[in-house]
């Protein structure tokens, strides 16, 4: 059994001597032997409508470095110090970096108070909170082109050459 593992080790690796030097066997190189063929990419060039040099500045080299993007400093740890407790005026556990997760999420707070006229209170309901979520959006159902059986001819009521999806037009 050992005869038979050196063999097969021995082909292998004859395999592997004749694949990895196929490519420099000196001047006859196979035409079949693809890694050997050099391939050369054509440069196409784009027609875009118009000239650019038009539109850039006179003697624009756009492989010209013309601002050093790494001698720009960027802060991004400085604490500012403000001279009062910002918590003080911020809502409890408040952190700036976290994602609204709702509707309720987002407040929009209006400084300036706009005079109506008349008190809203009247046509609100008891207790109505503008800030208090009253259900879930994410438990509305949403139905995909699902018919309607109304139970009557819709075409009767619509004006004649009717079209939904029609240019609106008069």
């Amino acid at each position: 059994m050992n005869n038979k593992n050196l063999i097969l080790i021995a082909i292998l690796g004859l395999f592997a001597y004749t694949g990895v030097y196929a490519c420099y066997n000196g001047n006859n190189i196979d035409s079949s032997d693809f890694p050997c063929i050099e391939y050369i990419e054509e440069e196409q060039e784009i027609d875009l409508g118009f000239d650019t040099a038009d539109y850039l500045p006179e003697g624009f080299n756009p492989y010209e470095v013309y601002v050093n993007l790494h001698a720009i400093e960027y802060c991004e740890d400085e604490t500012i110090e403000l001279g009062f407790d910002t918590s003080n005026y911020l809502p409890q556990d408040f952190d700036p970096y976290a994602d609204p997760t709702g509707i309720d999420g987002i407040v929009y707070v209006e400084d300036e108070t706009i005079e109506l006229g008349f008190d809203t209170a009247d046509y609100l309901p008891e207790g109505f909170n503008p800030y208090e979520v009253y259900f879930d959006l994410n438990s509305v159902e949403y139905i995909e082109d699902e018919e309607i059986e109304l139970g009557f001819d819709v075409n009767k009521y619509l004006p004649k050459g009717f079209d939904p999806y029609g240019d609106v037009s008069i």
